[in-house]
Parts: C-alpha cells; sequence; structure tokens
C-alpha cells in the first residue's frame, strides 16, 4: 500500500482507496457476467439459436453472441477512457454498468437472434468497454507501485461474477437440474430464458449502483489540492495512442495476445457443448458448476498473475503462462472421462485465461507510459476481440470438417507461437523508463 504519511493501513488515503478497489470488483462482477453464456446458451429457445429461426445440425450461429460481445467491448475500450476523462472513473462506471443491465433486459424481449444480439451481444459489450478501465485507472491513483494487485484485485471481480451468476441463472431457468434429451430442453427451461434475463439484469444495475457509490475519482491529497508524491507520483509521460500504434511492440504485443488468449476464449464458448457429446457430462446443473467454478478460476487468475507480474515482471510471467496454455490445450481432449478431471481442465483453461487479462493492462502502462495508457490498452483489447471471433469461425470450421481434437491441438501451437514471440517484445528505447 502507499508509504509515509499515508502508510498506515487505516489512513484516510488507503481506507478511501481500498474502498476504490472494493467498488472496482463489485462493477467487474455484474462485468464478468459476459463469461456466462457458455452455459446460458444452452437454455436459449430454438428459434434463438439460428438466424433463420429454425434448428439445424452442427454448432449454432448463437456461438457467435459471445465473441461478437467481446467485439462490442473491444469497440469501446477506447470509448471507456475519454469518457472517463470528461466524467470521471466513477461516473463511467456506473454508465457502462447500467448499459449493459438495459442489454440484458432488452434481450428477454427478443423474437429472433439478429435482435438478441443487437442487445445481449452490442449493447452489453459497449457497456464492458466504457466501465472496464474505469475502476483500475481510479484505484491506481491511490497505489502506483502495485498496479499489477490492483488490476489482478478489481479483475477478480470480474472472473467471479461468473462463478456467482452461473449459478444463479442455471436456478432460474432450470431450478429441478433437468438434463438435456438428444440436444433438447423440455419447453418450459426455454419459456424461463426471458425471466431469468430479467432478473439478472436487475442484479447487475443493483451492483454498478454499488461500484459507484465506492469508487472515488480524486485521491484526498488531490481534494485539497496538495500534489503529493506517494498520492500522485512524478508527472505522467507516455506515448499516445497514434504514436503507440506506430511501433514494432504494440503489434508485437497485439500477436501475442492473439495467440495466447484464443484457447482459453474457446474454452468458455464451448466447454457446455462439447461435453454434450460425453454420457459422463451430460448433467446440466453439473456444467453449470464447471462453468461457475471456471468463472471463479478466472478471477482467481487475474489476482494471482497480475500480483506474479509485480514479482518476477510481465516477460517471465507471460512465457511460464503460455508454456501452462501448450500443455492444457493439447491434454484438454483426453480429459472428458471423468466429471471432475473436466472440471479441472476447464477451471485451469479459465485460470490461464484470467491472467492474461490481468498481465496485459500494467505491461501497457510500463511499456508505453501512464499518460495514455488506458487509450493504448483499449486499442490493444482488439486483439482480445480478433481471438474471440476469430475463434468462434475457426471452431465452427474445424469441427465440421476434422473434429474436436485437431481444435485443440491447433489452440496448443498458437499458444506455443505466443510463448516464442514474447521473447521478441522489448521495452521503446525512446521513451525514458519504459520497461516489460
Amino acid at each position: 500500500l502507499a508509504t509515509g504519511e499515508e502508510g498506515t493501513l487505516l489512513s484516510r488515503h488507503n481506507v478511501l482507496g481500498l474502498g476504490s478497489v472494493l467498488g472496482g470488483v463489485l462493477a467487474h462482477l455484474a462485468l464478468g457476467t459476459v463469461y456466462c453464456f457458455g452455459n446460458f446458451q444452452s437454455y436459449m429457445p430454438p428459434e434463438l439459436r439460428f438466424f433463420d429461426g429454425l434448428q439445424h445440425g452442427g454448432q449454432p450461429d448463437a456461438i457467435l453472441v459471445l465473441p461478437l460481445c467481446i467485439v462490442a467491448h473491444a469497440t469501446f475500450m477506447t470509448v471507456g477512457p475519454e469518457v472517463s476523462r470528461n466524467i470521471g472513473p466513477r461516473r463511467t462506471a456506473l454508465l457502462g454498468g447500467l448499459m449493459q443491465a438495459a442489454g440484458v433486459y432488452l434481450s428477454s424481449y427478443a423474437k429472433t437472434l439478429t435482435q438478441f444480439i443487437a442487445t445481449y451481444s452490442i449493447l452489453f459489450g459497449w457497456g464492458i468497454g466504457t466501465a472496464y478501465t474505469a475502476p483500475m485507472s481510479a484505484a491506481w491513483k491511490y497505489f502506483p507501485n502495485k498496479k499489477g494487485f490492483v488490476s489482478g484485485a478489481v479483475l477478480t471481480g470480474f472472473g467471479s461474477g461468473g462463478f456467482i451468476f452461473n449459478l444463479i441463472g442455471s436456478r432460474i431457468a432450470n431450478p429441478k437440474g433437468i438434463n438435456m434429451v438428444n440436444g433438447q430442453f423440455p419447453p418450459e427451461i426455454y419459456a424461463r430464458f426471458p425471466v431469468m434475463l430479467r432478473t439478472l439484469s436487475r442484479y447487475y444495475a443493483y451492483l454498478a449502483i454499488a461500484g459507484f457509490i465506492l469508487i472515488r475519482d480524486k485521491t484526498p491529497a488531490e481534494v485539497d489540492g496538495v500534489k503529493a508524491a506517494t498520492a500522485a507520483g512524478p508527472e505522467a509521460t507516455g506515448l499516445t495512442l497514434s504514436d503507440a500504434v506506430r511501433t514494432k511492440q504494440f503489434y508485437t504485443l497485439w500477436g501475442m495476445v492473439v495467440l495466447a488468449v484464443c484457447g482459453g476464449l474457446t474454452v468458455g464458448n464451448v466447454f457446455k457443448s462439447y461435453a454434450q457429446g460425453f454420457a459422463a457430462l451430460n448433467s446440466d446443473s453439473f456444467m453449470a458448476l464447471v462453468g461457475g467454478f471456471g468463472a471463479l478460476f478466472n478471477g482467481i487468475g487475474r489476482l494471482f498473475w497480475g500480483s506474479v507480474s509485480d514479482v518476477i515482471g510481465f516477460r517471465k510471467s507471460f512465457y511460464t503462462l503460455s508454456g501452462l496454455q501448450v500443455a492444457i490445450m493439447a491434454l484438454f481432449p483426453l480429459t472428458t472421462s471423468t466429471r471432475y478431471l473436466y472440471m479441472m481442465a476447464v477451471c485451469t483453461s479459465y485460470f490461464l485465461l484470467g491472467g492474461l487479462f490481468a498481465l496485459v493492462p500494467p505491461v501497457v502502462q510500463r511499456l508505453f507510459g501512464s499518460k495514455h495508457g488506458a487509450t493504448v490498452y483499449g486499442a490493444l483489447f482488439s486483439s482480445f476481440a480478433a481471438a474471440s471471433l476469430g475463434g468462434a469461425h475457426l471452431t465452427k470450421l474445424v469441427v465440421k470438417s476434422l473434429g474436436w481434437a485437431p481444435l485443440f491441438r491447433g489452440l496448443a501451437v498458437a499458444a506455443l507461437g505466443a510463448a516464442a514471440l514474447s521473447y521478441t517484445l522489448e521495452p521503446l528505447p525512446e521513451l525514458e523508463g519504459s520497461s516489460l
């Protein structure tokens, strides 16, 4: 925590700073429910699964809902910091949270997949992109030397929200834990899908309001008009977005993220539909638990890897994580024989995915400078969107023509490429203080 005059745990500076971290966690509990769709997708009425409203074989068009949400998220990642500069992180987090809640609520009235995507994917994603970095930028002011820990702590909420609301959503949609028969639920479960969405949207709005109450835009030193080194630190420096995108480092990091993250995003999108092909895994209540614990491990991974990067640095953290990703993707098809082995595989994948989301924000700040770091990260977040959307299309094509095992082998190779690419990333020589 802070040192000097604000060094005691219960100082005004630290109490407000920890409150901002907690407010960020609460806001991200709602934002992180984006990962619930891997579980919720099975409750969608049949007429919402394909764009033409008819039933077909193979992977449904609804597999695009989560990737398109991440694309919408990415498009507003550069908007969020600009909004924050105008109205402050506190109001920005509230605005984004309420946009997300509105998207979920309106999607409950969708009659076609296109309408559902317009609300659940686009409006929901815009809300996440608007609010995503706001709580972190507020808390970083209080703890400028612990950016990895702060990012990890706030983003723990993003992962943990999936754990909580996976279970709540399944309890609402399928209270008796009925299993699918020939890939279908009874009609009464599909009838509860809109009710589930409306109920969850209210919870998301409550969390956004709670986060708004706790997050603070300014440190006590800034409120008092004092520029204390322990609170505000030295004058912020860094590359603008237009300068950052002209560097080799931006595209190296972008490529690293695409290759490393596609495996975890793919597992998060298809873990439930993939499991339906195995008798040992055909349990809706258990799959909801798998999704819930996976999201929880996503949150734990964000805190763990964010803290690790503060100690051993970005590069060592990244290639260690990528190496583990290679192993879990290569072994994933071998984990379907028992329920708990499969749960361990999904949770490990989520744990590593969460780590990637925690490693990137602080390294962008260190590499490109803190002055425009949030905006640069917003542009770099397009790598997550590209991996998500590209992974969804790749999944449909590869599974249809080759099957599941080649897909996971390809994802292992991609993670290996990310680890190799990380060795080429170097600090910016033209920016004083640039580091990894």
